[in-house]
């Protein structure tokens, strides 16, 4: 049988995995088997089964095909389907290199992707009013989308008295 990652050698590593109930199989080759680290073995000669399968399947979609276009962050080697299964990030390179798969999810948790908690009192009245006006512009596009030009009006007065403050 041919490896089925890479379809060209004699597949010499059979693995097999059950996750919630759906059973994977996988035929590799020495070689892709050892570039997917299911080479390694721990001190009893066993495979270790968080080395083989936690590298090969994410959740219960097997990477076959994809492991070679993978990405990885260049420190710790995490991918992000093996983050996403554990819960965390590998290190903190991670989030710079993974930034565009975290946006959504930081989204969907906190409904924003850039922090918006509060600010020390030393931080200035310039980047509350800079908060505010964003704020205001959004409640603003709201009201427009919800047709309420009442509110909309009201929104658009406090913007353009802010920004009028600002230029003084």
């Amino acid at each position: 049988m041919k490896c089925q990652n890479c379809n060209q050698n004699e597949a010499t590593a059979y693995l097999r995995s059950t996750v919630n109930g759906k059973t994977t199989e996988l035929h590799l080759c020495a070689e892709c088997a050892k570039k997917l680290g299911v080479d390694s073995v721990d001190s009893l000669g066993a495979f270790s089964p968080m080395d083989i399968f936690g590298s090969l399947f994410s959740g219960m979609t097997p990477l076959i095909g994809k492991a070679a276009s993978l990405k990885r962050c260049p420190d710790c080697g995490s991918s992000f389907e093996e983050i996403a299964s554990i819960g965390k990030a590998g290190c903190p390179q991670c989030y710079t290199v993974f930034r565009e798969e975290f946006l959504p999810t930081l989204r969907r948790i906190h409904g924003n992707a850039k922090h918006m908690g509060n600010l020390p009192s030393s931080a200035g009245v310039q980047i509350k009013t800079q908060r505010e006006l964003e704020s205001l512009k959004d409640q603003l596009r709201r009201a427009v989308d919800a047709q309420e030009y009442e509110k909309a009006a009201e929104y658009r007065d406090r913007i353009k008295e802010i920004e009028k403050q600002q230029e003084a």
